[in-house]
């Protein structure tokens, strides 16, 4: 089977730009070296369904090459709810997440629930992302 590897596809932020919009949260991040525009911050997502099912269907070499490269393996749906896409829900989701992981951070040393900053960059470096486990390096 003959498979073109690029077609319709978007760069999709994983953490929402709205996080670095916001100073505290923007500062949180960067001292754990997160950035908006670092690479690990980015995949590129099909837009075409139809791409999405061959590589879903493709070896499980080629699905690890490609989830190694950037390129996620499930489709892209960013857009507003009401033209089908998933941005804002997405977005409510990590913010809300991130939101949590910073009060913990926060949290005098001597709390049960308070993050220590590796624990912290732990928990906002490993995410899961559709059907990819998604890491992001700082």
């Amino acid at each position: 089977m003959a498979l073109k590897m690029f077609g319709e596809f978007e760069i999709e932020h994983l953490l929402p730009q709205q996080l670095f919009q916001n100073d505290q949260m923007r500062n949180f991040l960067s001292g754990m070296g997160f950035t908006k525009e670092m690479r690990g911050n980015k995949v590129a997502l099909y837009a075409n369904p139809d791409h999405v099912a061959l590589i879903q269907g493709a070896s499980p070499d080629l699905v690890s090459a490609l989830i190694e490269a950037g390129w996620g393996i499930v489709r892209h749906e960013g857009g507003d709810n009401d033209e089908g896409g998933k941005q804002a829900g997405k977005n409510a989701f990590f913010i809300n997440l991130l939101a949590d992981i910073k009060a913990a951070a926060d949290l005098p040393v001597n709390d049960d629930d308070h993050l220590t900053p590796a624990d912290a960059k732990l928990a906002v470096s490993k995410r899961r992302v559709g059907e990819t486990h998604v890491f992001l390096m700082a």
